[in-house]
């Protein structure tokens, strides 16, 4: 299995440590990266992470999150079968 991360922020992912061979870390915006992957008849995901470290989200910025966002649908449809979410991961 190929393991993807995927971040926008290219100064965060020149900070990431060596990937291990299954994985690819990919610079990218995930609303679009989403709506790619649901539309993509080439590509079968398994399972999905989605770890946000999010430990006081403001109602006024829902819309900025995966969860209030518009590419919701095209997440849950490029998912795969298990979908795990933390809102705060490190805890």
């Amino acid at each position: 299995a190929t393991v993807l991360g995927v971040d926008r922020s290219a100064a965060r992912l020149s900070r990431a440590r060596a990937a291990p061979p299954n994985a690819l870390l990919v610079r990218a915006d995930l609303p679009d990266f989403w709506r790619l992957l649901a539309a993509s008849d080439d590509l079968e995901v398994a399972e999905t992470f989605l770890l946000y470290p999010n430990p006081y989200p403001k109602r006024a910025h829902l819309r900025r999150r995966w969860a209030g966002h518009a590419c919701l649908p095209s997440l849950l449809a490029a998912a795969g079968a298990r979908v795990t979410l933390r809102a705060s991961w490190r805890t």
